[in-house]
């Protein structure tokens, strides 16, 4: 979350929605659920009861509920807003069109996608605690905000993360039922041939390879994986995408090694081997944070100064 440390606290009681909005859903939530009972009044509303017949007491309890529920609904619109410009923003980053180590300026960014400044700080304070967006600090107190570079060591942290959570949807891909199973194998059998049939021709578009590949991955992950461990891995999964964009033309000339290795992870989680299958498909991850650290090393980091 972007809300930082009071969010953190406040996300123990609040409902799971609205803890992204911060201060605004705690205001509003507690106007619904306690109202005076916490000593927490809006004058507006008690000036609008003034006014209501007291021959019908319910009257005041309509109006109460009407306000409030124009306050959940400003909430969820400002959320979505929020949302919308996160994922347009993590978008530009991820797809090259905010280069790696280019300044991040709020005015401009909310100019260019049309927005206030108000969710794009939002938006951008996520992508900072997410890893897209660095701070540095200047003299005076100020700070130069920036799009995250490309970096060898943090392509081999993140190769390496999203091994271990891979690894274990893999894993709990083998305690599947054997139809199930069977299910998944045929998937990834189809589009692994897809990947080999890439790898023969030579001149596969690199775009085309990615969606492959990710799709052969993320079948595991869909197939194995609990809510909790597909949240996390749908959050940094993103960010490997970034380099496999900028130094893709590179990497793809290694792609048959890639499908072998897909081919141990199919056989492992065909046959139940726990095990195995989940040292198989960190391998394929370490191999290829080894493949994409080479690129780097011939072609330069990017970003990084």
């Amino acid at each position: 979350m972007a809300i930082g440390y009071k969010s953190s606290r406040l996300s123990c009681i609040l409902p799971g929605n609205l803890t992204c909005c911060g201060w605004r859903a705690f205001i509003v939530w507690r106007k619904i659920f306690h109202g005076s009972a916490c000593g927490f009044t809006d004058r507006r509303v008690e000036n609008i009861n003034q006014h209501q017949p007291t021959e019908t007491p319910g009257a005041a309890v309509n109006v109460t509920s009407c306000k409030c529920g124009k306050d959940v609904d400003m909430v969820n619109k400002e959320s979505n807003i929020s949302d919308s410009t996160f994922q347009r923003l993590r978008e530009l980053i991820v797809h090259g069109k905010l280069a790696p180590g280019s300044r991040v300026i709020e005015a401009d960014l909310a100019d260019r996608l049309g927005v206030s400044r108000t969710p794009l700080r939002a938006a951008r304070h996520r992508l900072q605690q997410e890893g897209y967006i660095v701070v540095t600090s200047l003299a005076g107190n100020k700070e130069r905000l920036s799009v995250a570079p490309l970096t060898e060591e943090d392509a081999r942290e993140l190769y390496w993360i999203v091994g271990l959570l891979e690894g274990s949807a893999a894993r709990l891909c083998c305690e599947l039922e054997a139809k199930a199973r069977t299910d998944l194998i045929a998937e990834l059998n189809g589009l692994n041939e897809k990947l080999q049939q890439c790898a023969l021709a030579k001149r596969a578009e690199a775009n085309h390879i990615f969606d492959l590949d990710i799709s052969f991955h993320q079948a595991i992950v869909d197939a194995g994986a609990g809510p909790r461990l597909r949240a996390i891995h749908a959050g940094i999964k993103p960010q490997t995408e970034r380099y496999w964009r900028l130094y893709a033309s590179a990497i793809i000339d290694r792609l048959d090694v890639s499908v072998n290795e897909h081919l141990a992870i199919m056989d492992s989680i065909e046959h139940s081997r726990a095990d195995v299958a989940e040292k198989a498909i960190k391998l394929n991850w370490q191999n290829g944070a080894d493949r994409l650290c080479q690129v780097i090393k011939n072609l330069g980091e990017r970003g990084s100064w």
